[in-house]
């Protein structure tokens, strides 16, 4: 995972660039840089391309340079950021929670300014070409760096790395806002989202008032999108139901996160590329959670040494092994030597010959592996839903979040029935307030009261939030205080 936060910035600004080699070139060799100050006096490269980012606030442009002159692999590259540039512009408005506009500006001048610029050198590697690839280089202002945090200092590398890690490892990223998909879907799109969730049972009438009151600039969009039945009682919730800013803030993140819940499925949303990409970054996001902790070799150890390694291995795909295991082949065959027969190991290596896997693809395969594994090792732990108030009094409230996110706040705020109050409150005090509001009126009996005697579904709710305690804990995602 060498490089991985500068990886990621070159995957936003040239979006599925592992598409572009492996179409192209049978290729997904694509070897990137660290994070360096650029120096003027040494840099001989050729600018070919300009990126334009308008933020509302201000311009950054981002350039981009070739070691050599302009040929037909240089224009290949140009192309495809032009014909994705809408795609760059989906990623840095989900991830910065910005509506902004990026465009391509070809055969422009080498910009001459005093402003701090940020290099990232990245080497394409042609397979079926008799070249042996070109160096390409990115130079950014470092302005565009601080939309990603304010603490990022120019040029402290380690900060600069860990800063840029620790905001794609944050949930909240990749969580939806509600607002920028009103502005930046059209109308279609809107309804067929509305239809899924009100499908789902996962968008209520009431909650639909809470949006049109919410954001009134998308009244039109919203109402020309709904069945007559829905509207006749929506307008019923409107007319005879106070709704207060709390409400709101309620009603908004439980949209939210009932979106962000089916991105983490396997829901096809073909009928929109903007939702499309939010989930494939998501998924990006979460496989990569899995190994930012623990290599896969070191994983593949645990496996090894808790003598789960063969019961994994029989959990997975022929596919996702190969893929998984396609950067080291040599050697995570070596760590299977003593899990699977010779005869199979040698058929795993010769499928990893010649076949190209872009970096996301074997993450995704060994998201897999590891998921897979993590579920064995939970099994086998066979803690009960008693363990819940235990493991909750250890946990660290500003990691709470990646508890709920991953339960979501009804299965938490379940799981908290019949809790002392007055400690839940201090705990929860720093989740997203839609979330806090949402908890605390279930714990008052407002929201749902039916559940407050129902034993089976708060011990289910309880077992469901032990389990993944355990999990994030194993990852090192919350810590648990003694």
């Amino acid at each position: 995972m060498t490089h991985l936060s500068s990886r990621f910035i070159i995957n936003i600004l040239i979006p599925n660039i592992d598409i572009l080699l492996k179409n192209k070139y049978n290729s997904s060799e694509f070897a990137v840089s660290a994070f360096m100050e650029n120096e003027d006096q040494f840099f001989d490269y050729n600018k070919f391309c300009e990126l334009r980012l308008n933020n509302g606030k201000n311009l950054i442009n981002i350039e981009l340079f070739f070691d050599g002159n302009i040929n037909e692999h240089v224009e290949n590259l140009i192309n495809y950021i032009e014909n994705n540039i809408y795609y760059t512009n989906v990623i840095l408005n989900i991830i910065l929670k910005i509506n902004s506009k990026i465009e391509l500006l070809r055969n422009t001048e080498v910009l001459q300014s005093a402003e701090k610029k940020v290099r990232i050198d990245f080497s394409i590697c042609f397979d079926n070409l008799k070249e042996n690839g070109y160096n390409f280089c990115f130079l950014i202002p470092f302005d565009f760096f601080k939309l990603f945090s304010r603490e990022i200092e120019y040029f402290n590398i380690e900060l600069f790395q860990n800063e840029l890690l620790k905001f794609f490892n944050n949930p909240i990223t990749f969580f939806p806002d509600i607002n920028l998909l009103l502005y930046t879907l059209n109308k279609q799109e809107v309804q067929k989202l509305l239809y899924l969730l009100q499908k789902k049972k996962l968008l209520t009438p009431y909650q639909i008032s809470l949006l049109l009151l919410a954001f009134p600039q998308h009244t039109v969009l919203i109402n020309d999108n709904l069945s007559l039945n829905v509207k006749n009682d929506v307008r019923k919730f409107m007319k005879n139901t106070a709704i207060s800013k709390r409400d709101l803030k309620m009603g908004i993140y439980s949209v939210e996160e009932s979106i962000y819940q089916i991105m983490k499925s396997n829901e096809n949303f073909n009928f929109s590329s903007f939702i499309i990409q939010t989930q494939k970054w998501l998924k990006i996001f979460l496989n990569n959670q899995l190994i930012m902790q623990k290599t896969f070799i070191g994983w593949i150890d645990e496996m090894l040494s808790t003598e789960q390694l063969f019961s994994t291995l029989s959990l997975m795909k022929e596919d996702d092994i190969v893929k998984s295991i396609s950067e080291y082949p040599d050697i995570y065959i070596k760590s299977f030597s003593n899990s699977l027969p010779q005869k199979r190991l040698q058929e795993l290596l010769s499928l990893t010959t010649n076949k190209n896997f872009s970096i996301f693809e074997r993450i995704e395969s060994q998201a897999i592996f590891i998921t897979n594994y993590k579920k064995m090792k939970i099994k086998k732990l066979n803690l009960g839903y008693e363990s819940f108030p235990v493991l909750l009094a250890k946990i660290e409230r500003d990691e709470l979040i990646n508890l709920l996110l991953n339960v979501g706040w009804f299965i938490f705020s379940t799981a908290l029935k019949n809790m002392d109050k007055k400690k839940i409150l201090f705990l929860i005090d720093k989740l997203p307030s839609g979330a806090k509001f949402l908890i605390t009126d279930v714990l008052n009996g407002i929201i749902n009261p039916n559940i407050i005697h129902d034993e089976i579904q708060i011990n289910k709710a309880r077992l469901a939030c032990v389990n993944e305690i355990i999990s994030l804990y194993e990852d090192g995602f919350i810590g648990l205080l003694n």
